[in-house]
């Protein structure tokens, strides 16, 4: 029974620093290009949350803009920046609409006004900040649109067969509807975000600062690469408690055994 034990423990050992290396291997299939001084279709036709028709012209050329791509539906990390976003601009002195726009464009054509409505309506119950009810828009647009302004920023995407994959950032728009920076991937603060909308208010164009690192999310400076397999994750932390779980029985049985 005490070698069966070190055996388990052998091979649990062996299966989690397979899976540790799996975890780090070069992701290469999201990308957020980093395009800097690029300029934005500003006549494209997009839909507000009320079904209204809008362009970028209208929602991003008055203050400087926070742009957001994803979709609505997404309850993965999509939405976990979008919270993240709520909650620090909530705490900043920040006023929407007069220091900054905040837009959020669906890139999945199967998105409706609908989604849209609902996504705002839900984020104004559970998130206040001054100017949001007017400044943070909620936007859908068809899909020739939506894939022109995601190739300007060098927002990457693509369908899995159940979902849409898609890199995690924001592209920071100057009043002119230029990418003056980024702010790639979760742990933006206020003071990230002010500095970088200062800088799109003066017009500059600079590079993004190295994002916070989370585990199995790896990030290319050179192309702005990012990954985060759920199912590797899963594997390291069931790794984990494998590893307990087996020193427990290998610790009970050596006790049995003295016993």
């Amino acid at each position: 029974m005490l070698r069966f034990a070190r055996l388990l423990v052998m091979l649990v050992s062996l299966q989690a620093i397979g899976d540790t290396a799996l975890c780090t291997e070069r992701p290469g299939d999201i990308v957020f290009w980093e395009k800097l001084g690029a300029q934005l279709p500003l006549d494209s036709p997009l839909i507000d949350e009320a079904g209204g028709a809008v362009s970028l012209l209208d929602v991003t050329t008055q203050t400087p803009t926070l742009l957001v791509l994803g979709y609505y539906r997404c309850q993965k990390l999509c939405s976990v920046l979008r919270r993240e976003i709520f909650e620090t601009l909530g705490k900043s002195n920040l006023v929407a609409g007069r220091d900054y726009n905040l837009v959020f464009l669906s890139v999945d054509p199967k998105e409706t006004p609908a989604d849209a409505r609902e996504a705002k309506a839900e984020t104004l119950t559970g998130f206040s900040a001054p100017g949001a009810q007017s400044g943070w828009r909620f936007l859908t647009a068809r899909e020739h649109e939506s894939a022109a302004i995601a190739q300007a920023v060098g927002f990457d995407y693509a369908y899995d067969g159940k979902s849409l994959a898609h890199p995690l950032g924001i592209a920071v728009l100057t009043t002119r509807g230029v990418v003056s920076t980024y702010l790639f991937g979760l742990g933006v603060d206020t003071e990230a975000i002010q500095r970088a909308l200062q800088r799109a208010a003066s017009n500059e164009i600079s590079a993004a600062a190295s994002p916070v690192m989370l585990l199995c999310f790896n990030f290319d400076a050179m192309s702005g690469r990012y990954s985060l397999d759920i199912v590797k994750m899963l594997r390291i932390v069931s790794g984990g408690f494998a590893f307990v779980g087996a020193a427990f029985i290998l610790r009970a049985l050596r006790r049995e055994r003295l016993s």
